[in-house]
């Protein structure tokens, strides 16, 4: 009887011994960052449960009126005629993005809302229109969270699972899908740019650039890095054509406004002046309010940036990776301008193959581009909770180029191995201190509103990425100061 109404003992361990193996196989490919088809697997993965996602948010959760409907005014003006960009006007105040903003916005308002001629309050307030908005902004966040991990897939750095991080924000899906702001839409220039740039394809990628600054001005942090990269191992001649392109995008995209007011253009579009409220900053909270109104803050601030992005260019972003810095010639000062003017004359490559071969190399350039954006973004003057956008999508990639984490592991797995039993391998305790600096970084954003202790932990994490950026060298191994 016990053979017939219950399962042979050798089938069940035959079972159980295949869902063990399978398991293995699985949690051994989803740790292999070389699994190109694995992490491929898992980006797709995460697109599809990502666009139902979005959906369900859409339909679940309240939509929440922050700037929509002072976009909505601002544009509306430019569709009925208006080109003096003093008088495109929301309920929030002037418009001070450039001419980008306006088209996008522009053609968002004329096509969801059924042309020029509706009120824009009646075109803010519409439902069905704002719907029709969260979709549009709902598949772009898709297509950038795509975009996104095909940069990463091709520097086979970092382990597959580690792709489900970007999935993981809760402020990153109201910034796209129920806040609706632009930010979204410069990053996803931003990194249809850096793509391109892993392709070594400069001018596509600065004309990706352009068109990310004229949809919000944060694009421009990413200019220092990727100026230092193409200057660096490109001909001249696609250095100066690749600034031409992107000079020439901005010209051709403020037509409009340069022919009619181009004072008022320049004036609005790219206001460097522009003075922050001290409520709503999520990064300065911790400082008094005098302190963060005061210009020697600003000061201070502005100067941090520049000598850090002089420092990593000088130090990690000009370089032959696998040399130690102590042997390293190929500096930022003075050879990356020496080699430069030299090479003009002929429109020469670098001499050096193995500085072509660094700066050109996939991984390199994520690193350096990325980090340019996250030097600013630490010193930036203020954050508001949509900036968050502006940087989200680099941190897993951060975190994995900071090579304290895998010390760590290391020192923990050497003070536990004598236990047989313990799981406190070096990958185990290395991949949780970045998921932990992940979540305390991700949950400093969705304190609201920001805290003086949500600011400074905010702010401590940010210099301890920072500080494991400097420390690392460009195959993850750790280095010693000069």
């Amino acid at each position: 009887m016990a053979r017939t109404r219950g399962v042979p003992r050798k089938e069940v361990s035959g079972v159980c011994g295949s869902l063990v193996s399978l398991t293995k196989t699985a949690l051994s490919r989803l740790s292999d960052p070389n699994d190109v088809r694995c992490a491929s697997t898992v980006a797709i993965a995460l697109c599809v449960w990502e666009l139902l996602l979005c959906l369900a948010i859409i339909h679940h959760v309240p939509y929440t009126e922050i700037d929509w409907r002072a976009y909505m005014d601002e544009v509306g003006g430019f569709l009925a005629g208006e080109r003096d960009y003093t008088k495109l006007k929301g309920d929030t105040g002037p418009l001070v993005y450039p001419a980008g903003f306006v088209y996008l916005y522009g053609a968002l308002k004329y096509f969801l809302c059924g042309g020029s001629g509706i009120n824009d309050m009646q075109c803010a307030n519409d439902s069905t229109s704002i719907l029709k908005a969260q979709y549009f902004f709902a598949v772009l966040y898709v297509i950038h969270l795509g975009i996104t991990m095909a940069t990463y897939i091709r520097t086979k750095t970092l382990p597959p699972w580690s792709l489900g991080l970007l999935t993981l924000s809760k402020r990153l899906h109201s910034i796209f899908v129920l806040r609706l702001f632009n930010d979204g839409v410069a990053s996803l220039f931003t990194h249809v740019a850096i793509l391109f740039a892993q392709s070594n394809s400069w001018i596509l990628c600065f004309v990706f650039l352009s068109l990310g600054t004229s949809v919000k001005m944060n694009v421009l942090l990413i200019l220092p890095p990727a100026l230092v990269l193409m200057v660096g191992w490109e001909r001249p001649s696609t250095a100066v054509f690749s600034v031409m392109a992107f000079i020439s995008v901005q010209i051709i995209l403020g037509l409009p406004f340069l022919l009619t007011y181009p004072s008022e253009y320049f004036s609005k579009a790219f206001e460097f002046s522009r003075q922050f409220q001290y409520v709503w900053t999520v990064n300065w909270k911790f400082l008094r309010r005098e302190v963060f109104l005061s210009k020697k803050f600003a000061y201070g601030l502005l100067v941090c940036h520049l000598v850090l992005l002089f420092a990593f260019a000088h130090r990690k972003w000009y370089r032959v990776i696998g040399k130690s810095n102590s042997k390293n010639i190929n500096r930022f000062f003075w050879h990356f301008f020496f080699d430069w003017f030299a090479r003009v004359p002929k429109n020469e490559l670098p001499r050096s193959k193995a500085l072509q071969a660094s700066l050109s190399n996939k991984a390199h350039i994520l690193s350096t581009l990325h980090t340019g954006v996250f030097i600013g973004v630490t010193f930036a003057r203020s954050l508001h909770y949509q900036f968050y956008a502006w940087y989200f999508f680099s941190v897993p990639w951060l975190l994995w180029r900071c090579s304290f984490f895998d010390e760590a592991g290391k020192y923990v797995y050497s003070v536990t191995k004598t236990s047989h039993k313990t799981l406190l391998y070096p990958e185990v305790v290395s991949s949780g201190l970045r998921v932990l600096l992940f979540l305390v970084i991700e949950r400093s954003w969705n304190v609201f509103p920001a805290t003086g202790e949500s600011s400074a932990t905010l702010f401590a994490a940010h210099l301890l990425l920072l500080a494991g950026l400097w420390f690392a060298n460009e195959n993850g191994a750790s280095v010693k100061r000069d």
